[in-house]
């Protein structure tokens, strides 16, 4: 058992023209790399392209028999109808490649659909990676599609792919149902405010995505914004709960931002850095409380006589829903009615006669 790169470009692929490249199985390959056309350069035009796909027909063709095969990268290349049945067929018939990466292929939106119902249906791809391809919205659409079912893909990377609106009201919606989802790149596109606002959307009932890239995307300070709320607002203490808590990285560079909004986010960001959703709550519970412009939200005497009781409760609490209760009972009139102490966020001393042991 050992470890095997092989990366196949132009100048060493002499060896492989047709019908040599019928040979080429080898079960111990972990990674593939093929890239620009693999028939020397004295061939006709012609007979270049005949023979390239050809070539990686059969190259990929032949990979079912590698079992170990851990990424497949193909780059600036061009992608034929048979090239794509190729890699489709890989993606229906076995588990792996674990990455495949298929940059500046010239993927349109046909062969993107053909490679996303294959897609759905594959159990072993983690990183997908479509840079640099004009798949565009109807594109994207069908690969969210494929991402609604997938539940394995952790990574996907759709930089540079003539991303619209349209394109990213369907990733929202992958964002909203896909709870695997960990990396999203999508950046050199133009989503504009309207697509940041869609996805700012989406983030608040999302928990599984850490890395988040919209750098140059067309956002001005009002999408910018979008994705500030999304990660911190503090109208009131519920919406701070009802923010997103798991972005760890955002990339919003080469937008057409102020420094201040710029500023804004790189703080609500940092709030997000921490190793539990919990502690990222309390973060930000504890800054909202300790802010003067929320001095208003205090006004009311039995809440201030409790406040340090409500702050112990946060700090004892690990169960989001608990501390979502919690709260929520604050900013609610009927906060110190009698109740029966029926639950943690229950005891938190309604007109005082209610105390928790766990925070005595």
């Amino acid at each position: 058992c050992y470890f095997l790169i092989v990366t196949l470009t132009s100048p060493s692929c002499h060896f492989l023209c047709p019908p040599y490249s019928a040979t080429f199985t080898h079960r111990c390959i972990e990674e593939l790399h093929l890239s620009h056309e693999l028939v020397p350069r004295e061939n006709s035009d012609r007979d270049r392209r005949k023979y390239s796909e050809s070539i990686f027909t059969r190259i990929v063709l032949a990979l079912k028999h590698c079992t170990d095969l851990n990424k497949l990268k193909i780059a600036e290349t061009t992608f034929t109808a048979n090239i794509t049945s190729a890699v489709s067929s890989i993606l229906y018939d076995i588990k792996s490649p674990r990455s495949l990466v298929l940059r500046q292929c010239g993927i349109d939106y046909k062969a993107a659909l053909k490679i996303s119902c294959a897609l759905a249906s594959n159990t072993s791809v983690q990183l997908f990676d479509f840079s640099n391809n004009p798949i565009g919205d109807r594109g994207v659409s069908a690969l969210a599609v494929a991402l609604e079912i997938n539940t394995i893909i952790k990574k996907i990377k759709l930089s540079g792919t003539h991303l619209g609106i349209e394109g990213a009201v369907a990733i929202a919606l992958v964002i909203t149902n896909n709870s695997t989802l960990e990396v999203l790149d999508l950046s050199r596109n133009s989503i504009g405010d309207l697509g940041s606002s869609k996805i700012a959307i989406a983030l608040k009932s999302n928990n599984s995505v850490r890395q988040l890239s919209l750098r140059q995307n067309c956002l001005s300070d009002v999408g910018a914004m979008c994705i500030l709320l999304s990660l911190y607002n503090h109208k009131n203490l519920q919406t701070i709960l009802e923010c997103n808590h798991s972005i760890r990285y955002l990339n919003l560079s080469n937008n057409d931002m102020s420094k201040k909004c710029m500023l804004d986010i790189e703080t609500a960001r940092r709030m997000n850095l921490h190793q539990s959703d919990n502690e990222t709550i309390r973060e930000k519970v504890a800054f909202f409380w300790t802010n003067p412009r929320n001095a208003s939200c205090f006004r009311d005497s039995m809440t201030v006589k409790y406040m340090p009781y409500l702050l112990s409760a946060i700090s004892n609490t690990e169960n989001i829903t608990s501390l979502y209760n919690v709260v929520k009972y604050v900013n609610m009139p009927a906060l110190f009615e009698p109740k029966p102490c029926t639950g943690f966020a229950d005891s938190i001393f309604f007109r005082g006669r209610c105390y928790s042991s766990h925070l005595r």
